[in-house]
């Protein structure tokens, strides 16, 4: 990665339930999900840091993460995240919701709280069932 990369702009989004950052380089067209480290674990040290990933327009993928709320650890956070191609992005939940959508840089992101559902991520015309990784960190 090139000097000029490493100094390009970067946009930040904190999202509301998960403390999940995104951050996007419009420069070189590269992200990055950094998710929120424990107060005991933060060390201002680069040596954990998530890599930046350059974007590849591939529409066809969906991440899920999952967590426990902070305000409370019985209910659950659920995020699904892609790249955004310009096509529509549907995220669908098996009771029928179809949580918001919002573009942030090169990703769409969709974010809501509540009990398990099968969730089907529709983007690039192709619908997918979205697996959730649970997060590791206490928020």
């Amino acid at each position: 990665m090139s000097a000029h990369a490493t100094q390009a702009r970067v946009v930040q989004k904190l999202l509301p339930l998960s403390r999940i950052q995104l951050q996007w380089r419009a420069a070189d067209r590269c992200f990055r999900i950094r998710r929120p480290e424990p107060a005991s674990t933060a060390t201002g040290d680069s040596e954990h840091e998530p890599l930046w990933q350059r974007w590849s327009a591939r529409g066809d993928l969906a991440v899920g993460l999952s967590g426990a709320l902070t305000t409370d650890p019985q209910t659950r956070w659920w995020m699904v995240w892609g790249e955004y191609v310009g096509e529509i992005v549907t995220v669908t939940l098996s009771e029928g919701t179809t949580p918001q959508v919002s573009l942030f840089g090169g990703l769409w992101i969709s974010e809501w709280h509540g009990p398990e559902h099968t969730t089907i991520a529709t983007t690039a015309r192709r619908r997918s069932e979205v697996r959730f990784a649970t997060t590791s960190f206490p928020h």
